[in-house]
């Protein structure tokens, strides 16, 4: 069987936006100050479904494929995570983590160019998204999923789900595929 090309296009600018309408009630007794930051990494983040994606992939390259899929996230300000698509549900988790994060964003060295000495070397002017780079530090950047006749074999209310904390402007976003036959997908 042929090897699997490992590479998808994932365009945030086709994600939810998660605004910042009805902030203001959600916020309640954060401190005034933070309020803007809040608001201004909801403007910046995206939300998109990767699995029927994934799946699409998957399938063109083997309809029957069974086994376990390794799904890579190639980008620093960015999330995969497996959980329900609502998007009610998934409101409460953005705006959980632009509160936790405006709470502490009054300085960050990251977006200090007057003591930065590593700068993009593409010639792209450098982005102010240190809170974005923050948010994911210590998150997986891959998820290792199961595989049954070409879809991922996820529960009813699962959905693979790609976040962009650093979404404006929208820029082309890669992750990686890579499929793994011969592992049993179920145990």
């Amino acid at each position: 069987m042929a090897q699997a090309p490992s590479l998808v296009l994932a365009n945030v600018s086709n994600g939810m936006e998660i605004n910042s309408e009805g902030i203001e009630k959600l916020l309640g007794n954060v401190p005034k100050e933070s309020k803007k930051a809040v608001v201004e990494i909801l403007k910046k983040t995206r939300v998109v479904n990767l699995t029927w994606r994934v799946d699409r992939y998957i399938s063109q390259f083997d309809k029957n494929f069974s086994g376990l899929a390794f799904v890579y996230d190639r980008h620093t300000t960015t999330r995969l995570a497996v959980n329900e698509y609502e998007p009610m549900l998934l409101k409460d988790v953005i705006w959980r983590e632009a509160i936790k994060l405006a709470e502490g964003s009054s300085y960050l060295c990251h977006d200090d160019h007057s003591i930065r000495k590593e700068f993009r070397q593409d010639g792209e002017p450098e982005r102010m998204n240190a809170l974005a780079h923050v948010n994911v530090f210590f998150d997986r950047k891959g998820q290792l999923l199961p595989v049954q006749d070409g879809k991922l074999g996820l529960d009813r209310y699962q959905s693979l789900i790609y976040i962009d904390y650093d979404a404006l402007p929208p820029q082309t976003r890669y992750i990686d595929i890579t499929l793994l036959k011969g592992v049993p997908s179920k145990l």
